[in-house]
């Protein structure tokens, strides 16, 4: 019960760490930025989660060591942001935007956060031990691992041009189709007598898997105006986070009804196809409002209705998406 307190603290703890630093970073930049600056960030974040999964092979996991050398690195973390001068974004005064809003507002790039948390307890949490099914050590689970976030670490930067190009839908769509295709391959990986293949696979994994986040946030920011991002950014990151309790609820249930550990990577397919399916459909059928940037700095009793899918173009036949300018302001006339 205190170590459920304490995860329980520290998740709270991070989760308003990220919304203040993504949230600064989407406020900073320009639409045609955001994918790009998100992957710098991430570039960063999992570059540490791959120098931290090879610490395993240097330091026992079992000791106190892990625990006093991650509050070092937290505490050091404080001093960036006190020995150089930052302005922090201009915020606009706005309402605030419930959960739900937000979906409404973009339900594919909420779901994506969804998604995405699924996915990555789902590593965290079961891959380690699907390692030590197939027979890996400590040392090599801790490599198989690295893979996983240095493919996540090498990848970003090339969905996310492809993002901001105008083709951020079919990127999405296109990391879904890979997670589910790496997801299906994993389960082979590991029968050959290399095990260069298996970490092989696993890098092409988290490559795919990990770009979700950044993409799926970007396009859900796209879509609100600029005095909104925080709200935003707070509600993906709550989606990413109810994903994140739920794949662990859901991951033992596969893993039972399967018969083996590979249960995971067959929910992963699962989870993968039904959201790009479920983009696919909303794309095509859901209905588009439009809310123009004058409109969304007007006070709450004047703005349009948020809890309406807001979008700031028009679905289109292809995948091409181009901006569009939106329809007139009804208002100004």
């Amino acid at each position: 019960f205190y170590w459920a307190i304490l995860r329980l603290l520290g998740g709270i703890c991070t989760a308003g760490v990220l919304i203040v630093i993504e949230s600064w970073l989407l406020m900073t930049y320009p639409s045609g930025k955001k994918g790009q600056v998100l992957a710098l960030y991430l570039l960063s974040f999992y570059g540490a989660l791959f120098l931290g999964q090879l610490l395993f092979q240097l330091i026992d996991p079992y000791s106190m060591v892990p625990f006093i050398l991650g509050s070092l690195l937290s505490l050091i973390s404080l001093i960036p942001l006190y020995l150089i001068p930052t302005l922090p974004p201009n915020l606009e005064s706005s309402s605030p935007l419930s959960p739900m809003q937000i979906f409404y507002t973009s339900p594919f790039g909420f779901l994506g956060g969804m998604v995405s948390g699924m996915l990555l307890a789902i590593i965290y949490g079961f891959v380690p031990i699907y390692g030590q099914e197939i027979g890996l050590s400590t040392p090599e689970i801790g490599l198989l691992m690295g893979m996983i976030i240095s493919g996540g670490l090498l990848l970003q930067i090339p969905f996310s041009r492809m993002g901001d190009a105008g083709y951020r839908t079919l990127a999405i769509h296109i990391a879904c189709l890979a997670t589910a295709i790496f997801s299906f391959t994993f389960l082979f990986s590991h029968h050959t007598e290399s095990r260069i293949w298996l970490y092989a696979n696993a890098g092409f994994l988290g490559g795919s898997a990990f770009t979700i986040y950044p993409l799926s946030m970007a396009y859900l920011c796209d879509q609100l105006p600029s005095n909104k991002i925080v709200e935003g950014t707070g509600g993906f990151v709550f989606s990413y986070g109810t994903g994140a309790v739920l794949g662990p609820i859901f991951t033992p249930i596969a893993i039972h009804y399967s018969g083996e550990h590979a249960g995971l990577f067959y929910l992963m397919i699962l989870i993968t196809t039904l959201y790009s399916s479920i983009g696919l459909t909303i794309r095509y059928f859901y209905p588009i409002t439009y809310i123009t940037r004058a409109n969304a700095k007007k006070g709450p009793e004047d703005s349009e209705d948020l809890s309406k899918n807001v979008c700031l173009e028009t679905p289109k036949t292809n995948y091409k998406e181009t901006p569009r300018s939106p329809p007139p302001d009804s208002h100004a006339n």
